[in-house]
């Protein structure tokens, strides 16, 4: 717990490179085992070639990630629109690397690699960012009561805990259209909790 709340303490830049290494290393381990499963066997890549095209996977699937916008939301507060966009992010990501398999020429790819990986991928990630932000969750620091504006248009301040479950409560009234949180942790400007902007 108390590395959990180290963690959360730290700049969002060190953990935005935390991320990325985290999803390098599952992309990784994703493709090694879509491989030996459909293979059957402990795999080896036989080439130079192929351990480029192996390397080239998590490389896609981090741009692709980063492009998608990844990297801007708060893992703690990863909602149904944050495993969407994993999803998305990781069908682009297999997809680009599947063409550019095709494009190598490299033989020896069998086709539902390519289907097991992506599978494989978007478990591994969904659920890195699954179990992180419950353990984040669990660990993070009480923080302000939020107050809003009663108005249609509603900001919120504190995107923290309590921030998150008045966002909830208000959308289930569909009387209020989300604007922006404020918060005074300069970490959380310009990120997207839960789709609203800090």
């Amino acid at each position: 717990m108390r590395s959990a709340v180290w963690l959360i303490e730290r700049p969002r830049w060190f953990k935005r490179i935390f991320l990325i290494a985290n999803d390098m290393a599952l992309l990784t381990i994703a493709l090694w085992a879509a491989y030996s499963l459909r293979l059957s066997q402990f795999y080896v890549p036989e080439s130079f070639g192929m351990i480029l095209l192996m390397a080239a996977a998590p490389i896609i699937g981090v741009i692709t990630f980063h492009m998608r916008g990844l990297y801007k939301l708060v893992t703690r507060y990863i909602g149904p629109e944050g495993t969407t966009r994993i999803y998305v992010a990781v069908i682009i990501a297999v997809l680009a690397w599947a063409l550019l398999v095709l494009l190598s020429g490299i033989k020896g790819h069998p086709r539902s690699v390519v289907v097991i990986y992506g599978l494989i991928a978007a478990g591994l990630i969904r659920l890195s960012r699954q179990w992180a932000g419950a353990l984040l969750l669990k660990a993070a620091p009480q923080h302000k009561p939020v107050s809003f504006d009663e108005r249609k248009n509603v900001i919120i301040y504190g995107a923290g805990t309590m921030g998150i479950q008045l966002l909830r409560a208000l959308n289930e009234t569909g009387q209020f259209n989300m604007v922006a949180f404020i918060d005074n942790s300069p970490s959380l400007a310009g990120q997207v909790v839960h789709g609203v902007k800090v």
